[in-house]
């Protein structure tokens, strides 16, 4: 029997306002063809590289996009928001296959994957997740340097594999989830500016390393069921719905830290009580766009720089930067 002691004052009631931000629906209803320019998607980078929505190769439904990146050629994806977040954890998932490149060992990438970035002010870095299309290691990139860094996890070429990047704002930290499993958690990759804002998931593609080899490196990769939501307190497992398997989290976490809904560090009978609040909802359930309006179409992405040499190894690179919105 579940007995919360009476002492604990529940934290005031607050609106919550977790939905989805963003939702592909699977690039269902977007026409065949170039995906920056449909429904708000604007592209930046080289224009050589190229996102099409086709339907030769998809997770679900009939259409996924297709990601290819040219020699020199880094260029990235998005649909611009604001007004994010409203709580503290945004949540980024997609399915995505790459296919291998062939090059030789002494060849890096190109990283295919999504980049979250706070352009309010100063343009940052939250995180990103990727695969090498060369190796298939998944990557992630470290908080502070900005490096690649492996997980030690590979992806199957030729296969779809889950991706999730979990955005926490209250720690300033993310973790990276590979087919449902944690790989990683770091700081905010440019912590030092403070972010405390998420603009844009980035569907991305740029050189793994800088020597010219990998540099020049094409590849091709596949993207299927974007979505970018933000989760209700009190759903300590993240699939959107606030319920028994929560509870079962909470009962477990005592004194520990894994259902800390309130952010005090504790998983506690506050946390509990918030969990009691939201029991029953579910923001995927209906998959409706959240209230905050997307940047016009005309927005653009600035052009990325590349911001940083190698360190010991060539895998160990910097991501390039945004310099403008």
């Amino acid at each position: 029997m579940l007995v919360v002691c009476s002492s604990i004052v529940a934290p005031p009631l607050q609106a919550v306002a977790a939905g989805v931000i963003v939702d592909a629906a699977g690039f269902e209803t977007f026409a065949a063809g170039a995906l920056e320019g449909q429904q708000n998607w604007v592209a930046a980078g080289a224009s050589a590289s190229t996102a099409t929505v086709q339907s030769s190769i998809v997770r679900t439904g009939a259409k996924a996009v297709a990601v290819a990146r040219a020699a020199n050629a880094d260029r990235r994806w998005a649909r611009p928001v604001s007004g994010y977040p409203t709580g503290r954890y945004v949540v980024i998932d997609w399915d995505m296959r790459v296919a291998p490149t062939g090059a030789g060992d002494d060849v890096f990438g190109p990283f295919f994957g999504v980049e979250a970035y706070d352009a309010t002010n100063a343009i940052g870095l939250l995180g990103s997740l990727g695969v090498d299309a060369t190796t298939g290691d998944v990557l992630y990139q470290t908080q502070d340097d900005g490096f690649l860094a492996e997980t030690g996890a590979k992806a199957t070429f030729n296969a779809w594999n889950s991706f999730r990047i979990l955005l926490d704002f209250a720690s300033d930290k993310y973790g990276v989830y590979f087919n449902g499993s944690p790989l990683a958690t770091t700081g905010f990759v440019d912590r030092s500016l403070n972010l405390n804002h998420f603009t844009d998931a980035d569907v991305s593609t740029f050189a793994a390393a800088f020597d010219a080899a990998s540099l020049a490196q094409p590849g091709v990769a596949y993207f299927d069921s974007f979505r970018v939501w933000e989760s209700l307190p009190g759903d300590f497992n993240f699939d959107g719905a606030v319920n028994n398997a929560d509870l079962t989290i909470w009962r477990s976490s005592v004194g520990g830290s894994a259902a800390d809904a309130d952010a005090d560090g504790d998983s506690d009978g506050v946390d509990f009580l918030i969990w009691q609040r939201n029991a029953g909802g579910n923001v995927l359930a209906a998959a409706t766009v959240a209230s905050a309006v997307p940047e016009p179409a005309t927005a653009t992405l600035g052009l990325a720089t590349l911001a940083a040499a190698l360190r010991l190894r060539r895998r160990a690179r910097r991501a390039a930067r945004r310099t403008s919105l």
